[in-house]
């Protein structure tokens, strides 16, 4: 499975449901999946995209005046942002692994889309 989220969008509401976060929507998409019988001992690759956006927007909106993210206690800095999301999306994944007894692996990617030096 690959699993595109964009890391920027932490912030920002959903197109067809403005009470929901696209963050928070990512991460339920992400769980309904990763529970899925059919997904069950299949590998993920997680590509948390738009790091260049994120790295931008955390100094001016942060993570942590975000509802759903105010345990978040890494500032504005970039690198613990990043571990910060990279973790939400792991537990979501080990509890998925336990719930469906599988072995599958995840493969979290911090990337930018328009970089050439990610190909």
């Amino acid at each position: 499975i690959l699993f595109v989220v964009g890391l920027s969008e932490y912030d920002q509401q959903c197109f067809e449901d403005v009470d929901k976060n696209r963050m928070e929507e990512a991460m339920d998409v992400f769980d309904w999946i990763n529970c899925h019988s059919l997904f069950k001992d299949t590998p993920v690759i997680l590509f948390l995209n738009k790091k260049d956006l994120f790295e931008q927007k955390i100094s001016t909106s942060p993570i942590s005046q975000v509802p759903l993210f105010d345990d978040y206690t890494g500032g504005d800095n970039y690198e613990a942002g990043c571990e910060y999301f990279i973790n939400k999306f792991a537990a979501l994944h080990e509890n998925a692994t336990r719930q469906t007894s599988s072995e599958k692996t995840l493969y979290p990617h911090i990337t930018q889309a328009t970089d050439p030096e990610n190909v």
